[in-house]
């Protein structure tokens, strides 16, 4: 993907004056509204619809993570109703421990789901850990052991493959489940049981509402599609560490807001439940953006003196990504304001890759500009001035 995004510098017309680039523009499969919300996600991503209009999409904020999925199960059942197949729907998620949390909730409601992504669950470390540990130590010990210890005061995190937080939590959930299925629950049980119910619904064939991690829709559409844990750590993920890794995380966003063709809803939880912990929750960054694009094609900004201000229930959504970000925010408006002027595409100015790695780095002068990657000298000379002047405070 970078070297498409670099494409005029690693062939400058000059000197390939034959090479022809070809947008591919035109989108069948999503209403307007639904590419309204893709553009927000990844403006280098403009589509050109070719259906007619659709409903505004939605974004939603939930208490918990329970709440979460009454909703979205409501509407689930508000979708099948008509005798509209279950399978007209989905609900995509970032990561496989998700999906089967998400999948085991469903269950709990009644709603028929298959998992797509939930199998690959089973290959994580800390769950293959989970899964010995209840075939030779006691259920209660290995379920009362599914919550992460927290690091002590002034220590700094530490990551062990085999304790997930998220997959820790994808177990518990399930652990929730069996336990209601189950009078006698036992470790050997709990870890065949679990095994079953992840392996089966990936191939089931029954009418189902999908389950599926972004990844696992790519390629995939559906009328109605809900995007559930739209919440920082998980989109992005928390282990993007890299420009390159939460550029990869907006890729995987825009693909699965894509896989909706007329609806859109998108979910996130103010708190979550790791085992018996309750977690506070922030929004993805992204959704502020999503949540502006929404509010204008609902109309919802109003004109105060002289500006539209964005108006409604998610505007601390707004307010929390200009607070978060306040640099990123003065080079994208530099970034919009130089591309009207030259009449060119936003992203041919600079990427939303190297304006994050310039808000990240905070450089103070020409030479700690120049060092920051994926920037070039052609254009860290072009514009070197105005970007450092964006990086600065107004008051600097």
């Amino acid at each position: 993907a970078r070297y498409i995004d670099r494409f005029d510098e690693a062939f400058p017309p000059q000197r390939y004056p034959d090479v022809e680039v070809l947008h591919l523009r035109d989108n069948h499969r999503s209403t307007p509204q639904v590419l309204a919300v893709a553009a927000a996600v990844a403006d280098t991503a403009r589509m050109v619809p070719h259906r007619p209009d659709g409903p505004v999409p939605t974004v939603s904020e939930h208490a918990d993570g329970d709440a979460e999925a009454d909703a979205i199960a409501r509407a689930l059942r508000d979708g099948h109703q008509g005798g509209r197949p279950w399978s007209a729907q989905a609900v995509l998620v970032r990561t496989g421990a998700q999906v089967a949390a998400v999948g085991a909730l469903l269950d709990r409601h009644g709603i028929p789901n298959h998992r797509r992504g939930a199998g690959q669950l089973l290959r994580r470390p800390t769950v293959a850990t989970v899964l010995r540990r209840l075939r030779r130590e006691p259920y209660g010990s290995v379920v009362g052991d599914l919550v992460p210890e927290p690091p002590a005061e002034g220590e700094a995190p530490t990551y062990d493959p085999e304790r997930d937080p998220a997959d820790l939590e994808a177990v518990a959930v399930l652990a929730r489940e069996y336990e209601a299925l189950t009078p006698t629950p036992d470790g050997p049980g709990f870890a065949d049981w679990l095994v079953t119910a992840l392996w089966s619904d990936d191939r089931s064939s029954a009418d189902a509402v999908v389950v599926s991690t972004f990844h696992a829709a790519k390629g995939l559409e559906w009328p109605t599609v809900h995007l559930a844990g739209l919440e920082d750590g998980y989109v992005p993920s928390a282990f993007a560490a890299t420009p390159e890794a939460v550029d990869e995380e907006r890729r995987l966003l825009y693909v699965a807001v894509t896989r909706a063709q007329t609806e859109l809803h998108l979910h996130w939880a103010r708190h979550r439940t790791i085992g018996d912990r309750d977690r506070d929750r922030d929004p993805s960054p992204w959704l502020a953006d999503v949540t502006v694009a929404i509010e204008r094609l609902a109309g919802a900004l109003q004109p105060v003196d002289g500006r539209r201000h964005l108006t409604g229930p998610h505007q601390a959504l707004r307010v929390r990504r200009r607070e978060a970000d306040p640099v990123l925010d003065r080079l994208r408006d530099w970034r919009e304001q130089a591309a009207r002027a030259a009449r060119i595409p936003t992203e041919a100015v600079l990427d939303d890759l190297t304006l994050r790695a310039i808000a990240e780095a905070r450089p103070d002068d020409p030479d700690a500009l120049a060092e920051v990657p994926g920037l070039g000298p052609v254009k860290a000379a072009r514009f070197g001035p105005e970007l450092l002047a964006a990086v600065r405070s107004p008051a600097g």
